[in-house]
């Protein structure tokens, strides 16, 4: 069935910025996360899903996941600075996308626990990992 233009325009533009920006945090660098970004968007239209512009689909988030997983870098690098985006990569995937998901996006615990198809508990235990994680290598590079 063809997708009507003006919905697929309307769905890209509300959900670009949050998928974009998830690829861009999790994998560190604009040319990867710009491909990844494609691609979940590609995968969800050849799926057939909704194009619904009141709520991030699941899918698509997933997509996104999958993508940045993918084209992720083998070995991460240890950050020469205090940024956020250079310090996310020494996280392990599932609780890099829990923190980006939480804390970058907004999204609620049973949402993400949705997302990414995890027991809320799982995801509850991934974000405080990541924080405290985090929180610890920042304080060291002061």
């Amino acid at each position: 069935m063809p997708i009507d233009e003006e919905d697929f325009h309307e769905f890209y533009t509300r959900w670009n910025r949050s998928i974009y920006g998830f690829c861009r945090m999790f994998l560190g660098d604009d040319e990867p996360a710009e491909l990844a970004t494609q691609e979940a968007f590609v995968q969800y239209v050849r799926e057939q899903e909704p194009l619904t512009v009141s709520q991030l689909p699941r899918k698509l988030m997933r997509n996104a996941i999958r993508e940045s997983i993918k084209l992720e870098r083998k070995e991460p690098r240890f950050p020469d600075t205090e940024e956020l985006e250079d310090i996310l990569p020494l996280l392990p995937p599932s609780d890099r996308a829990v923190f980006i998901l939480r804390s970058t996006l907004d999204v609620s615990a049973i949402e993400t626990a949705g997302i990414l198809q995890l027991p809320i508990e799982q995801v509850n235990e991934s974000w405080m990992k990541a924080s405290l994680y985090l929180r610890d290598v920042w304080l060291k590079k002061k």
